[in-house]
């Protein structure tokens, strides 16, 4: 969902190569200038030109060190938990500004209630503190999903809620929202999307290169004139203008059932793209599974250009994330419940069952380049206590997965006994595994949800960790301490930073 392109290397590599030419110029008029007499018969000096030679190598060797994958090695510099005495704070998304100050949104309530509000922080680069900021409206729901940061460092968040400050939702219905705030947490506006008697809902949230916003959900009414008769819920993606001004709302209308954009990115080009999943058949594509993925590419007008579907004859396939890089591939993220996918068996084996039976499931990337034509596929977290959720690209195309496991994660152990763990994985541009990072403690069930790779290649992730339920339910709360830091809650949200 979040894709940075960074131009750097390619500037480095223009000033080195004019450093070369420089030095070869300089090296040819210093043999005409400066050579004894004798010596300008001949191409030119021996001594200059040797020099000129390791000169022009030094700096060819450190144009091409210039370029070379200084990627993100996956090496933890601090963990935070935030939250408070008998809460539930859950850390869904997280974004980093040009000073590497992250952001973190999620939702939050106490113990024994069942109305959700907003929370949103903000840290250093060393992981201080620096600013926390809440919404919240008493017995209703606020829930925040998406973060994003504009090119001014001013924040935004995204959601549904059926009751916000300062922007109108009928409370007996759902609506779409975004609230502004500055670098320094002060909020500088809020809009809702209330649409008559709709269940209104925002999922995911971009921002391009001209700091419009595009936040990307579901709705099961008719929008902006375009017709949903039946009320099926149907894929929403709505442009707003950085002082949230509505540009344009479109719904993509399955044929039955119903569709859900899940995500959304954008390129720079101003064209915008959105994945989800439908359980009926969408823009001219006949269902393949019971649930198929979909993705479509918009342009900056709201003109869509084409919708796709990923399905498996039978079973569900859900599409969870979407990002683009530089050259304009994209990279589909979700998950499949059938026994093979892609070309590749999707199966596990348990001992829950009579004779070991193999139960399927499974994660999956998938990579296009811009004309569509599948790069390649990954087939990830075989089995049902695995889930990979977020997914996002650094600037050398390295590709990084959020999410949990259990017991074992693509042939490494889940160090934490019987107990659920966060999980962060990055592959390089071919698929292929780099490294595994693992979050918890025995004591804790942990779920990684959000991730962000900032300019600088620096890795921020998010997401929920301490008790499971047969704690809770059980009133046993023994200590949970993660990387030094001792759980606040019941729940904690986490955030951490990888170089």
């Amino acid at each position: 969902m979040k894709t940075l392109k960074k131009e750097l290397n390619k500037i480095l590599i223009a000033f080195f190569l004019f450093l070369m030419i420089s030095t070869f110029l300089s090296g040819c008029l210093s043999n005409i200038f400066n050579c004894p007499e004798d010596s300008l018969k001949t191409t030119s000096c021996p001594s200059q030109k040797t020099k000129d030679k390791n000169n022009m190598l030094t700096i060819l060797a450190l144009a091409l060190a210039s370029n070379s994958d200084s990627s993100n090695g996956g090496n933890l510099e601090w963990t935070r938990l935030y939250g408070q005495k008998d809460y539930f704070y859950y850390g869904l998304d997280t974004v980093a500004d040009s000073d590497d100050n992250v952001y973190t949104t999620g939702y939050y309530f106490p113990d024994g209630m069942t109305n959700f509000s907003t929370f949103i922080i903000k840290y250093d680069s060393s992981g201080n503190k620096i600013w926390e900021r809440s919404l919240e409206v008493s017995n209703r729901d606020i829930n925040a999903y998406a973060i994003a940061i504009d090119s001014k460092k001013n924040v935004y968040i995204a959601g549904d809620t059926d009751s916000i400050p300062d922007a109108y939702c009928n409370a007996s219905y759902n609506c779409l929202f975004i609230v502004k705030f500055d670098s320094d947490g002060n909020k500088q506006w809020t809009e809702s999307l209330y649409i008559s008697y709709a269940k209104t809902y925002g999922r995911a949230l971009a921002i391009d290169k001209d700091d419009n916003i595009y936040v990307a959900g579901d709705t099961n009414r008719s929008v902006d004139g375009q017709s949903n008769p039946n009320y099926n819920t149907s894929s929403l993606l709505v442009k707003y203008d950085s002082s949230g001004n509505k540009q344009w709302a479109k719904i993509i209308v399955p044929e039955n059932n119903s569709a859900v954009a899940t995500s959304v990115t954008t390129d720079d080009d101003g064209d915008t793209y959105i994945t989800g999943y439908t359980s009926g058949n969408l823009d001219g594509n006949t269902m393949i599974g019971s649930v198929d993925t979909f993705f479509a590419k918009y342009n900056g007008n709201g003109e869509k250009q084409w919708t796709k579907t990923i399905g498996v004859s039978s079973t569900d396939t859900f599409g969870y994330d979407i990002s683009i890089d530089s050259s304009k591939n994209l990279y589909i993220l979700g998950s499949n419940d059938g026994s093979s996918m892609l070309g590749e068996k999707c199966l596990y084996k348990t001992t829950d069952f009579p004779n070991g039976i193999q139960y399927s499931k499974c994660s999956f990337v998938v990579k296009y380049d811009n004309n569509l034509n599948q790069q390649w596929s990954k087939l990830i977290a075989r089995g049902s206590e695995q889930e990979i959720d977020a997914i996002a690209l650094d600037n050398f195309g390295n590709i990084y997965l959020a999410g949990a496991a259990k017991s074992y994660f693509e042939g490494e152990e889940v160090p934490y006994s019987n107990k659920q763990g966060g999980v962060f994985m990055k592959l390089n541009s071919s698929g292929k595994k780099q490294w595994i990072r693992f979050i918890g403690s025995d004591n804790a069930t942990t779920v990684g949800r959000g991730l962000y790779v900032s300019k600088n290649n620096t890795l921020y992730t998010t997401g929920i960790t301490g008790y499971d339920w047969s704690n809770i339910y059980q009133n046993n709360y023994p200590t949970i301490e993660i990387n030094g830091q001792n759980l606040n809650g019941i729940r904690d949200a986490f955030i951490l930073k990888y170089k």
